[in-house]
């Protein structure tokens, strides 16, 4: 059957950029799953486990091990560890700079009012919405840098297939902040959820 997007997610061009797996009809949609489904084989998704323990690791050595929110707690993990597996090895301070614009980005839409109101979505300087598009546009420019560093990365990898195929420059970072924005905070509730009835 033909898939079709529908106008529900096509807001979402407006935020994640052109093209967007998320966003994408028929065809588009079908030749980009079957490219981002070759880095989620269970080959892939175990050496994605050694960063992600590691990385919980690290957020355990912080906690005061009082009472703390598991969400809270989660969300850190699946975003650096999303960031972690996008850019590949990557030095202590490019990581931490991603980190911090990719938190920048997100507290963007802390009211999900700009994200439907087409009329608060306008150009001008006092806009939540205008400033949202700058933390965009900053976190792009940094994540496009950071993509060349590691060659065996991810989204070096992902940048190449997007411009064999003659999709747009940005294409890719479209990819990357899709992940990033709606990645880790689906998996962070997700664990939260299921974490509690099994431990």
């Amino acid at each position: 059957p033909k898939f079709t997007a529908g106008k529900t997610v096509q807001f979402l061009n407006r935020i994640l950029g052109p093209d967007s797996l998320i966003s994408a009809d028929s065809e588009l949609h079908k030749t980009k799953r079957e490219i981002l489904s070759s880095y989620f084989k269970p080959s892939e998704i175990s050496r994605y486990d050694v960063y992600t323990e590691k990385l919980i690791l690290d957020e355990f050595s912080r906690l005061d091990f009082g009472e703390f929110s598991l969400f809270s707690f989660l969300q850190r993990v699946t975003l650096k560890s999303i960031i972690k597996i996008l850019f590949g090895d990557i030095e202590d301070s490019r990581f931490n700079q991603l980190l911090e614009l990719s938190e920048k980005f997100m507290n963007s839409f802390q009211s999900p009012i700009i994200l439907f109101w087409k009329s608060l979505q306008i150009s001008a300087s006092w806009s939540p919405w205008e400033k949202a598009m700058k933390n965009r546009e900053e976190l792009w420019m940094y994540m496009e840098q950071s993509a060349n560093v590691d060659h065996s990365s991810f989204l070096y990898s992902l940048k190449n297939r997007y411009s064999e195929l003659g999709f747009e420059s940005k294409s890719f970072l479209s990819e990357a902040l899709a992940l990033l924005v709606f990645g880790h905070d689906t998996t962070a509730a997700a664990s939260s959820w299921v974490l509690p009835l099994v431990w």
